[in-house]
């Protein structure tokens, strides 16, 4: 099967971000690689990625959080296009609820 990678964009998501990150690394399909894109968060959204990332013990998945300030969803979502490893991607927003076989559908 073709690696995939699902980039994140957030902002201010501290109520939602756990939820996302606990659907995405128990997806049917397992992703190679999710990116955490922070768009300018102003609360502790990153810090809580931060630490579910130290503190789960996935090694079969590259989770990255990325700061580079940007200021709008879609310079989030360019950035994580430009650092992701692979061709097929997919795009989801924090505080969406979504099956555990959401990638397995769209794939």
């Amino acid at each position: 099967m073709q690696k995939i990678t699902v980039i994140v964009p957030y902002h201010n998501e501290r109520h939602s971000i756990e939820n996302t990150f606990i659907s995405l690394i128990n997806q049917t399909i397992i992703p190679d690689e999710i990116i955490f894109v922070n768009s300018s968060s102003n609360d502790n959204s990153d810090e809580i990625i931060n630490d579910l990332i130290n503190n789960t013990n996935i090694s079969t998945i590259n989770i990255r959080n990325i700061s580079q300030q940007t200021k709008y969803p879609s310079d989030s979502i360019n950035l994580g296009i430009r650092l992701s490893r692979n061709e097929l991607l997919a795009l989801i927003d924090c505080g969406l609820l979504f099956k555990n076989n959401w990638l397995e559908t769209i794939i």
